[in-house]
């Protein structure tokens, strides 16, 4: 009687099999992996982001200057550099590339508009996040390929005067 009472209770108790905590951790982790690619993409939004505007920020210094003076400056000097950051101190002006993820680089160039020589007439400003993304805005002030034009990739982008024009000119 007492061997068949055990037999009884054995059978009434309630669990999860080990096939059904496996199911569940198996379900756990798919959701988790989901979560950690949803996240990972915010975060490079976000830092493409902040790069963008610091170029945008770059491009007003660039701007400010090319008012008061009638040409770009760019990074290619000490003198550029140290002028650009008593402009806007926030950024760090890098010299001819992008070092850091802080870094932003600006290359201004002449251009040749129907015979006449304008110097410092365009610039390209451009920053790398820390996924290695590169972001640029360029500005060109006169001619017929006068604008802003964005670009966006992995490798360096102000190149030269042929390439920035290639660009979207109203977002990137």
């Amino acid at each position: 009687m007492e061997a068949k009472a055990r037999t009884a209770h054995l059978g009434d108790e309630h669990g999860f099999t080990l096939l059904e905590l496996g199911v569940s951790l198996l379900v756990i982790a798919v959701l988790v992996t989901m979560s950690l690619g949803a996240f990972r993409g915010a975060a490079r939004a976000g830092e493409l982001s902040s790069i963008r505007l610091r170029v945008t920020t770059a491009l007003k210094a660039e701007m400010a200057m090319h008012v008061s003076s009638g040409v770009f400056l760019g990074t290619a000097t000490e003198v550029r550099r140290a002028t650009l950051t008593n402009e806007e101190p926030s950024l760090d002006w890098g010299s001819t590339s992008a070092t850091n993820d802080q870094d932003v680089i600006a290359r201004a160039g002449r251009l040749v508009v129907a015979g006449t020589m304008y110097r410092q007439a365009w610039v390209c400003l451009e920053a790398v996040s820390p996924a290695g993304d590169h972001v640029a805005v360029a500005k060109v002030a006169i001619g017929p390929a006068s604008g802003t034009y964005y670009g966006h990739g992995t490798t360096r982008l102000c190149r030269g005067l042929r390439s920035v024009t290639a660009w979207p000119t109203s977002s990137w």
